[in-house]
């Protein structure tokens, strides 16, 4: 059953310049069962488009976390009262409250600059929410990395996809440091042999490259150290998916929390530029560690950073951060539930700006100091 337009394109729902209007019916009972038991499903109504659809409804995020009080980041399941429903072809969707994004335009930039470089990445929206008639603020939509993600970006989307259920948790910690998110195959023997891969005794790359998408690998490495995407698998070691492609029997990453991008972590510095923007340091996951110690994986990555440095110039980065501000700021300004100030957002507007224009050709330079070492 398909709802609010059709098609599995879902242009309308994850067109960043349109801010639709979002409102669910919970009820006091069910954000009363949210607030005890976040990542349980209740059952609520949304509406959208002169359509009153049935959902499930949990709360989302780890520190982002917030209750009804504040504003909650959320998981609609489109599929969880009437089986088979879905949003322009979305089974579920994600709504972020960017509690740490001061100018709520991170995830759209990060993750648009992700797919123009043909690696697998949510697509992005926004909405005005209104819950229980309580106006929430101005929320980003992001597509969840589910059957529709796959079938857009894989050959074969019947793999499974794993998320890691921990930070710091990797092959070397085996099956329990991966959750199933889609568990088409059926079993884990290719994680089996990936977890084999990693951990073998000689540490090198060549058990490892059979087991990757070498492109789509390589690819997402420089993609963290080009945008300073420390929130994720090489940096940080957290916030990360592996999907495994059955036919081809390869593994690649695909990215999440983005909203900390461009070398931004609120906990320790005011400003951006400043936390994981040494490509040098995305050495923390098991694969990154042994790819940056193998000649032909290292040059792989270094070409792909400089042509990630080409296309920041290309698409002219800081036009396409203004448009993207320039968007949302009215919407930003009226939300009262925000957890930082107007000030804040037109200041690390100022901050990403100088950033973004100045990192292509750091990107260059730093390639080129790596391969004059």
């Amino acid at each position: 059953m398909e709802w609010a337009g059709g098609g599995n394109a879902s242009v309308e729902l994850f067109d960043p310049r349109t801010i639709h209007e979002f409102e669910l019916e919970l009820g006091s009972s069910a954000q009363s069962a949210l607030e005890r038991n976040p990542y349980s499903y209740v059952e609520g109504r949304f509406f959208w488009n002169g359509q009153e659809i049935p959902v499930g409804v949990r709360l989302k995020g780890s520190s982002s976390m917030d209750g009804f009080r504040g504003k909650p980041s959320l998981k609609l399941d489109f599929n969880h009262i009437v089986d088979g429903i879905t949003i322009q072809g979305q089974k579920k969707l994600n709504m972020h409250n960017m509690r740490y994004d001061p100018m709520k335009v991170s995830e759209e930039l990060v993750y648009r600059m992700w797919r123009e470089a043909n690696l697998p990445a949510s697509r992005t929206g926004y909405a005005r929410v209104t819950i229980d008639r309580i106006d929430y603020g101005l929320y980003s939509l992001v597509e969840v990395p589910d059957d529709p993600l796959l079938e857009g970006w894989y050959d074969d989307p019947n793999g499974n996809l794993y998320e890691n259920v921990a930070n710091y948790c990797d092959f070397d910690g085996g099956r329990p440091c991966f959750e199933a998110e889609e568990y088409d195959e059926g079993n884990h023997d290719a994680l089996d042999r990936m977890i084999a891969a990693a951990t073998t005794p000689d540490g090198g790359m060549d058990a490892l490259a059979t087991q990757l998408d070498w492109d789509r690998y390589t690819g997402f490495l420089a993609m963290e150290a080009s945008l300073a995407h420390w929130d994720s698998y090489s940096f940080d070691q957290s916030n990360f998916r592996w999907y495994h492609e059955p036919t081809a029997d390869r593994w690649s990453l695909i990215p999440s929390s983005t909203d900390l991008g461009f070398g931004y972590r609120p906990w320790s510095y005011p400003d951006c530029g400043l936390h994981g923007v040494d490509p040098g340091t995305y050495t923390m996951g098991i694969v990154s560690a042994r790819c940056w110690e193998d000649l032909e994986c290292e040059e792989a990555v270094l070409e792909k950073m400089l042509a990630a440095a080409d296309r920041l110039d290309a698409m002219d980065a800081v036009t396409e951060l203004r448009a993207a501000t320039d968007h949302v700021r009215d919407a930003v300004y009226d939300d009262r539930r925000k957890s930082t100030s107007n000030s804040h957002f037109e200041e690390h507007i100022d901050c990403v700006e100088t950033w973004l224009a100045q990192r292509p050709d750091e990107i260059r330079e730093w390639v080129a100091d790596r391969r004059a070492e």
